[in-house]
């Protein structure tokens, strides 16, 4: 058994139902959702990119997060891309091994993903709603709720989810449309996420 079928079988092993995201559970009514794609780029998915994934992890990844996607198209949800696009002279890109500088082909989407509108919005830090654009695109459609997919788990997938509680929506992460470098790395985040508040399913 592979570390994300682990990981969805420990959520699931409690029994109860895993709601939808959308789902109003008080009132049995939708309330508008976005689906957030954070950092699906070249340079952490293929297996040439400066920062990869290494390469089982990123194809389970690339599959969860397009089944996710077609799922909030097929629920007639916003689905938002969020990347990377740090600056050259950045000093951190040391550290980052220089991956996703803007402009160059390791900070392009991957080509296996599955891209369903026109929404992307940038970031150089790890939150994406240090872009104010992002904020505001949201507000403007009255998102109350946003699921969060991407890489890497415990870095801009976890700045992601605390900029989102903090800006009040409820949050929701699919466990097996995220990805790390490792099981271990995705599973600690994913109990960060629950003590902050987000629902993981």
């Amino acid at each position: 058994m592979n570390w994300r079928s682990r990981i969805v079988r420990s959520l699931r092993s409690n029994g109860t139902r895993m709601p939808k995201a959308s789902e109003n559970y008080g009132k049995g009514q939708m309330i508008a959702t976005a689906l957030l794609v954070i950092d699906m780029q070249r340079d952490f998915l293929e297996t040439s990119g400066r920062l990869a994934l290494p390469a089982v992890i990123a194809k389970l990844t690339l599959e969860g997060v397009n089944a996710a996607v077609a799922q909030s198209v097929a629920a007639g949800e916003e689905v938002v891309y969020i990347v990377n696009a740090f600056r050259d002279g950045d000093w951190a890109n040391i550290f980052r091994k220089w991956a996703a500088i803007a402009g160059t082909p390791g900070a392009e989407l991957d080509p296996r993903l599955t891209v369903a509108s026109s929404y992307m919005f940038t970031k150089d830090r790890g939150d994406a709603f240090s872009n104010r654009a992002l904020l505001d695109f949201l507000h403007e459609r009255a998102i109350q709720m946003v699921t969060i997919t991407g890489v890497y788990a415990e870095h801009c997938v976890e700045a992601t989810v605390r900029g989102a509680l903090c800006n009040g929506f409820s949050v929701t992460v699919l466990a097996d449309a995220i990805g790390s470098s490792s099981d271990f790395r995705v599973t600690k985040a994913i109990a960060r996420f629950r003590q902050l508040g987000a629902r993981v399913n």
